[in-house]
């Protein structure tokens, strides 16, 4: 029993040093980050990363209405093909 208590004992006071010790160098790279976010280099990062952003943007959307341009036209063909109409709006 008193092996018990010790060890919990023990865990608790490292839990608690622990905690104390981990929200002070979260509270380091917090102040970190924002001072390289407001940096003139973070700010010009930021810009760029924002543009290939729009960029990557653009194209996947381009490239996403190209394949379902092809997709409806498989399935259109196929219906043509299949029935020998044309298939019609329900």
């Amino acid at each position: 029993m008193r092996k018990n208590l010790g060890v919990i004992s023990g865990l608790a006071v490292g839990y608690v040093l622990g905690t104390k010790a981990g929200r002070e160098r979260y509270e380091q790279l917090r102040d970190l980050g924002r001072r390289i976010a407001g940096s003139d280099a973070g700010q010009q990062l930021q810009a760029e990363a924002r543009q290939v952003k729009d960029r990557a943007g653009a194209v996947i959307g381009g490239k996403t209405n190209e394949g379902v341009a092809k997709v409806s036209e498989l399935i259109h063909s196929d219906d043509e093909s299949a029935s020998g109409t044309t298939p019609q709006s329900i």
